[in-house]
C-alpha cells in the first residue's frame, strides 16, 4: 500500500477506468430511446422510417459512430474499447485529499506525493481535443443513480410481463427481482408507489408504505405522493438519457425527442448485462467487473422484504 493515498474528484478522475460520470454516461445511453435506434440503424441494420426518428437524429447518429455500441459488452468492455479515448478524463476540481501514514519518513512520503503528482500529469497530458467533455452542475451522483435504476426497475417489470413462464413465479435462470415473482405482482404492471418504495427516494412519505398493505385512508395520501414523484423523475431520467445521446451528459434540461423509453427493451437489455457482469465476476476473469454492479446488489437483495 503507498504511503500516501489520495482521495477527491481529481484523484478519482485519474484512475484507470474513470469515474462515476463516465459509467453513468455509459448506462444512460443504454436507456436512451434516440441512441437504441441508432444501435438498430448501425448495428442491426433495420429500415427504419424517418418519421419515427427525431428530427435531429443526425446528432444521435454522429454521437453514435463516435462513442460506440454500448450494448453489447460490459461498461469495462466499451470503455477499453472507446470509452477512454473519446470522454475527456480531466476534472474541474483540482483539490486533492491525502492521506499520510506519519510512522513513514519524510524521503519516503516526498516520493509518494511525487508519483501521485507524476500520475496526474500523465493523465492531464493526454490528448483532450475531440473529446466529450462533461457539464458541470448540481446534479449528484445519487440522483442519477436513482432515476436510472427507476427506469431499470421499470423495464424488469415489462420483461418479465412479456415472460409467461415467469407467472409460475421461477425465474428459470433469469436475473429477476424477487419482488415481480411475488404472487400478487407476478403479470402485473407495477404500481408507481411501489417503485418509488423500491428505487429509495429520499423521502419520508415512504417509510409507512407497505408493499404488501392495502390501500386505506390513511395511506392514499402518501400513495398518491410518491405517485408524483416518480412520474417528476421518469421525466428528468429521460431528459437525462436523450441529452447523453446528444453528446450532453449530466443534463436534465427538457427535450422533446418525440420518443418514448421503451421499456421492454431496457429490461431485456438491463437483464443480459446483469448476467454477463455476473457470468464474469463470477469466473473471476476481473475484479475490475465490479465496477459495474454499481445498482446490480440493490436490485437483487434488497427487494426481498415481506
Amino acid at each position: 500500500m503507498s504511503d500516501i493515498q489520495g482521495f477527491g474528484d481529481q484523484w478519482k478522475e485519474s484512475a484507470e477506468y474513470g469515474s462515476y460520470k463516465h459509467e453513468y454516461f455509459f448506462k444512460y445511453l443504454r436507456i436512451s430511446p434516440s441512441y437504441q435506434l441508432a444501435y438498430r440503424k448501425l448495428e442491426l441494420k433495420e429500415r427504419i422510417n424517418r418519421s419515427d426518428l427525431p428530427e435531429d437524429f443526425d446528432k444521435v447518429l454522429a454521437l453514435y459512430k463516435k462513442v460506440g455500441n454500448v450494448f453489447d459488452g460490459t461498461y469495462l468492455d466499451w470503455w477499453d474499447k472507446n470509452g477512454k479515448k473519446v470522454l475527456d478524463r480531466k476534472s474541474s476540481n483540482k483539490r486533492i485529499l491525502l492521506s499520510i501514514d506519519p510512522n513513514k519518513t519524510q524521503a519516503e512520503l516526498v516520493k509518494s506525493f511525487r508519483q501521485i503528482l507524476k500520475k496526474i500529469k500523465s493523465e492531464e497530458k493526454k490528448e483532450s481535443n475531440g473529446t466529450i467533455k462533461f457539464l458541470v452542475n448540481k446534479i449528484r451522483y445519487t440522483s442519477l443513480m436513482d432515476r436510472l435504476e427507476l427506469i431499470e426497475l421499470i423495464g424488469m417489470n415489462h420483461l418479465q410481463m412479456s415472460k409467461p413462464h415467469l407467472r409460475s413465479g421461477k425465474s428459470e435462470g433469469l436475473m429477476m427481482p424477487d419482488f415481480f415473482l411475488w404472487e400478487e405482482n407476478r403479470n402485473k404492471k407495477t404500481e408507481a408507489w411501489k417503485l418509488a418504495k423500491l428505487v429509495g427516494f429520499s423521502t419520508s412519505k415512504k417509510k409507512a408504505i407497505d408493499l404488501r398493505g392495502k390501500k386505506t385512508s390513511a395511506n392514499v395520501e402518501e400513495r398518491n405522493y410518491l405517485s408524483m414523484l416518480i412520474s417528476k423523475n421518469k421525466k428528468v431520467a429521460f431528459n437525462i438519457a436523450e441529452n447523453a445521446a446528444r453528446g450532453l451528459f449530466p443534463c436534465a434540461d427538457p427535450i422533446d425527442s418525440g420518443l418514448e423509453f421503451n421499456y421492454l427493451f431496457i429490461g431485456t437489455e438491463y437483464e443480459k448485462y446483469l448476467r454477463l457482469v455476473r457470468e464474469r465476476e463470477k469466473h473471476g476473469d476481473t475484479k475490475k467487473e465490479r465496477k459495474c454492479m454499481t445498482t446490480l446488489r440493490k436490485v437483487l437483495v434488497s427487494y426481498k422484504e415481506s
